[in-house]
């Protein structure tokens, strides 16, 4: 057990000598998204109906959990000594603001520079070779409230977010790089609030954005585009006055190096396991993987387990048990490949 926070641990099985060449480390969280109050009793049934497993994490990702831990009981029960620790780490937090988890492994000290990092998320059985990055914005716009009949008197607040918004949303989609895998950069607004009548001109209005971001763009140059754009809105309306904090930690985007010989050892793998090679595809999403590649600088991270993440988070979140088998063959086709 690692302590991470009160109540709350993560747990490391390894297997193999310790310090005998650079860690592989299998990562899967155990903390799920809540279930919705009108599904909550369905979400933790773990009915199976027409070869599929039902259930909040189905996917994300009590399933590639699952795979990671038969698969080292079965390298286990097999006398499978790796050359390299093999180490599955599952983690706390990884749905949570701050990846608490994640970081605690950081200060563990397991890892090398040259240590591989493999997320059991849910890709359908694919190898994911990149993340994107993520920054959670929380955006204030202050204007001046008057009489809506006299509205020439006021600074619409409401306004400013909106022209704001309409700015970072052009700003965002003329941004010149598009990745091979996971296409370009994105930004949503998932939650305002604003105003108080409507007799009256809004003097504040507030909202969360999320931007997403792909290599090589860095959270750096997000952070800086959307201040400097929320800047040039606040100027378009006289006596408004824009003010942006960071929620959260920047989640910087993330590729595996192309030279990565992680790459090499998992197509091997992977065809020794099922006769074909693995196609590769980037990760729409964050992982712990990504989070440790980028805080320890390791250039060796990927993704790969059962599931669709279309399914993650929805109400009816599932994972076939074809996947759930299949994945358990990659997994210990992958720690044979280490002995």
């Amino acid at each position: 057990r690692m302590p991470v926070t009160e109540g709350r641990d993560n747990l490391l099985i390894r297997l193999g000598a310790p310090k005998n060449g650079p860690s592989v480390l299998w990562l899967a969280h155990i903390d799920t998204v809540p279930a919705e109050a009108q599904c909550k009793d369905a979400a933790f049934s773990g009915e199976v109906r027409d070869g599929k497993l039902y259930g909040r994490g189905a996917a994300d990702m009590k399933g590639g959990l699952a795979a990671g831990l038969i698969a080292m009981a079965n390298l286990r029960a097999a006398g499978v000594q790796p050359r390299r620790e093999l180490i599955l780490a599952v983690t706390v937090d990884e749905e949570g603001e701050n990846l608490l988890g994640a970081r605690a492994l950081c200060r563990s000290g397991l890892f090398e520079k040259d240590s591989w990092l493999l997320a059991l998320e849910p890709t359908s059985l694919n190898l994911a070779l990149a993340h994107k990055g993520e920054i959670w914005f929380d955006v204030a716009a202050q204007g001046r409230a008057a009489h809506a009949g006299r509205a020439y008197l006021g600074v619409d607040a409401i306004h400013g977010m909106a022209v704001a918004i309409d700015r970072l949303k052009t700003a965002v989609a003329e941004l010149p790089e598009e990745h091979t895998t996971l296409g370009r950069a994105l930004i949503s607004a998932g939650w305002i609030q604003g105003g108080t009548s409507p007799s009256m001109v809004a003097d504040r209005c507030q909202a969360h954005l999320d931007l997403v971001l792909v290599p090589p763009q860095t959270t750096d140059f997000g952070i800086h585009l959307v201040r400097k754009t929320l800047q040039e809105a606040a100027a378009h309306l006289p006596g408004l006055a824009i003010e942006c904090e960071i929620m959260g930690e920047p989640l910087q985007p993330v590729e595996c190096a192309a030279d990565s010989p992680l790459i090499s050892w998992f197509h091997k793998a992977y065809k020794e396991a099922t006769g074909t090679a693995p196609t590769t595809i980037g990760f729409e999403a964050y992982t712990d993987a990504a989070v440790i590649a980028t805080e320890l600088e390791i250039s060796h991270s990927a993704v790969f387990g059962p599931g669709n993440l279309a399914q993650a988070h929805s109400v009816e979140e599932y994972v076939t048990l074809e996947q759930l088998i299949s994945a358990v063959r990659i997994l210990e086709s992958l720690g044979r490949e280490l002995a």
